[in-house]
């Protein structure tokens, strides 16, 4: 049974690298530009900015090439989302400005289909489409007053227990790609991530009593550079 086993695996994989389909991976590094949605706010708070934040990301990835031009492909991702609120609270001694900025660490799982579209020069333009999961490694929260002095302020919390384990949403994405030769290449791309998950716990109090009874969604503009290799492109040349 042991050497049928191993048989059909080495059967499988000389399909793979000389008849199956052509296999890629690579990895990339970039950065994204991350906010929060925020379409609900609690009652007596106002938001006034809603403000996005720079970080870097950097992953790997797995492609399949199912024909000349489409493709379906897995990835990976270190990532960090997140964004500030601004807003004002009105009281009984005058309105008081303050602001929340939320920080959190995903490891991002694009999941996605592939069309590339040759172009006269050397090089193709790509897009991808499809839905990505996160999974949270770490989120905090750093709350300030701008106008009152409060003891203790600014102050930052640890909130994985009142923000959601996971994220869902879609992602889409635009590239150029070029192949350096038939081993591999180099890709550049810009895309954008838009999540269908409130991601944060309507159970946290202000220090003034009130119910923070947020509906945040991540959103993020992603770009990088990436490099790639054919797994079996030794049948190509």
């Amino acid at each position: 049974m042991m050497y049928r086993g191993c048989a059909t695996a080495i059967l499988l994989l000389a399909w793979t690298a000389f008849c199956g389909p052509l296999f890629s991976v690579g990895a990339n590094v970039g950065g994204t530009e991350s906010g929060v949605e925020v379409s609900k706010m609690p009652q007596g708070i106002s938001t006034t900015a809603n403000n996005w934040t720079g970080y870097v990301m950097f992953g790997l990835f797995g492609e399949m090439k199912l024909s000349e031009y489409f493709g379906a492909g897995i990835g990976a991702s270190y990532e960090a989302r997140g964004g500030s609120v601004d807003g004002y609270i009105p009281t009984i001694l005058g309105v008081v400005t303050g602001g929340e900025t939320f920080d959190y660490r995903y490891l991002q799982i694009p999941f996605y289909m592939k069309g590339t579209i040759p172009l006269m020069i050397p090089g193709s333009v790509f897009v991808t489409l499809g839905p990505e999961l996160g999974v949270k490694l770490e989120s905090q929260r750093t709350t300030k007053f701008y106008n009152v002095n409060i003891p203790g302020y600014p102050k930052m919390d640890n909130i994985d227990s009142i923000t959601e384990p996971l994220d869902f949403g879609v992602s889409a994405s635009l590239g150029y790609e070029l192949p350096i030769s038939w081993f591999g290449g180099l890709r550049a791309c810009v895309g954008y991530y838009y999540s269908f998950i409130d991601i944060y716990h309507d159970k946290t109090l202000t220090t003034t009593g009130t119910s923070l009874d947020y509906d945040i969604f991540n959103r993020a503009f992603k770009y990088g550079l990436s490099f790639y290799v054919n797994i079996n492109a030794a049948r190509r040349r």
